[in-house]
């Protein structure tokens, strides 16, 4: 497991970001205290990834955690793929599809 950089100019972490997309088997975004507009750039630049994959597809997940929002009601509302609910409390039986997903790849 690694996680993504958060330091360093832009293009560095650009790179490194996209390295490991590229070598990853599942991506687990965090959607915690984010807003809606952080959520939609995070799933779009994941779905970006594809393109520079020349592997499986990667295994995309989402943990909701509080607070609870609009926006993270309406993801389930839309059976937003991938959803690990996580909004009223933490259970490690909720994790179970992503660790399908990694001992699948």
């Amino acid at each position: 497991m690694q996680v993504p950089l958060f330091g360093g100019d832009a293009a560095t972490v650009r790179q490194f970001h996209e390295d490991l997309l590229t070598k990853s088997d599942a991506a687990l975004v965090f959607y915690g205290a984010g807003n809606e507009a952080w959520k939609r750039t995070t799933d779009a630049d994941l779905q970006k990834s594809k393109s520079y994959r020349r592997r499986a597809p990667l295994a995309i997940f989402s943990y909701l955690a509080s607070p609870s929002t609009v926006h993270k009601k309406d993801c389930i509302d839309m059976g937003e793929e991938g959803l690990i609910i996580g909004l009223e409390k933490f259970t490690e039986a909720s994790l179970q599809p992503l660790i399908d997903a990694v001992k699948r790849a």
